[in-house]
């Protein structure tokens, strides 16, 4: 595993794994009892994760210092991860979830490529355009039917501004293991966005947390969709392009619905079918052009 971790061309490969884990969370969801509330689970989410992120830690006998970290890049992947989850699952609570889902993941690769072409004065290459309009494309069948309400523009802000927190979590995330284990980045900003997320607690419900299902929901999402996600993703993202990245995400709402189709009973149709195909399309083409650029890559310094 390690060794896996610490290999150069495994980087998309690491962030796609991420992203399947986080594709885990309507399972814990619908696990949750129903006086539990977004917030909440989010709150516990971050808290549950950063304790196993520092458990595995001492375990590895590793010493986690503050030294050397890119504060500026730490605190900006960390409001980044606190403001994808709030506005989200507010976005969730007013529109819906295949409608806010699909604006917030949707909008995500092209705030990537924006924030990468005015920050690092890079353009996205044609694939990735290609590849994104394949996603995209395949979110719309996926989601489709479920698209019959008119949305004011205060209900379409809100997932269009989790898509750009989560672009910025892309572009902080690269800064993040430059000097330390992935492992160690995600236990500061875990740490920072639960800090942020604990006023939730004081304004709704926690006692449904002391029940079989509510305990196990949070201990899962924690484990799962927070420590070991999230390792995986600041990982990949060592070597990823944020625009490659971004379009490597949108393989959550796949993963999804093909969780929901096998494990939870939902049916499946035409549109879901060809959403997830196209989707899947993506996500390999993408994978493909990472490898083959890679290879060139190589191949140039050989030669040098």
């Amino acid at each position: 595993m390690k060794k896996l971790i610490q290999t150069k061309e495994n980087g998309p490969i690491l962030f796609l794994l991420g992203n399947l884990a986080f594709a885990t969370n309507g399972i814990w969801l619908k696990m949750a009892p129903a006086e539990s509330s977004s917030f909440t689970l989010a709150a516990f989410r971050m808290i549950i994760g950063c304790f196993c992120l520092l458990l595995w830690l001492k375990l590895r006998k590793k010493q986690f210092s503050l030294k050397d970290w890119n504060w500026k890049y730490i605190f900006l992947y960390a409001i980044g991860l606190w403001g994808f989850q709030v506005f989200l699952f507010q976005s969730i609570l007013t529109i819906g979830v295949a409608i806010g889902t699909v604006i917030a993941v949707g909008s995500t690769p092209l705030f990537a490529g924006l924030i990468q072409w005015i920050i690092q004065r890079k353009l996205p290459t044609r694939i990735w355009f290609i590849s994104t309009g394949v996603a995209i494309l395949g979110l719309v069948f996926l989601n489709l039917g479920n698209s019959d309400q008119s949305l004011s523009i205060s209900e379409l802000l809100l997932p269009v501004f989790s898509g750009f927190c989560s672009a910025v979590t892309l572009f902080a995330g690269p800064k993040l293991s430059l000097t330390h284990a992935p492992e160690e980045g995600v236990v500061l900003v875990t740490f920072i966005a639960a800090l942020l997320f604990l006023p939730f607690l004081f304004f709704y419900p926690i006692s449904w947390i002391g029940s079989p299902e509510g305990l196990c929901s949070v201990i899962m999402l924690g484990v799962v969709n927070c420590a070991l996600a999230y390792s995986l993703i600041l990982a990949g993202l060592k070597t990823t392009q944020p625009a490659t990245a971004s379009c490597l995400s949108l393989s959550e709402p796949m993963g999804a619905a093909l969780i929901g189709i096998v494990f939870l009973g939902e049916k499946l149709t035409l549109n879901s079918a060809l959403g997830i195909f196209l989707i899947f399309v993506s996500v390999v083409l993408t994978l493909f052009v990472s490898s083959v650029k890679r290879e060139d890559e190589g191949k140039a310094e050989k030669l040098c």
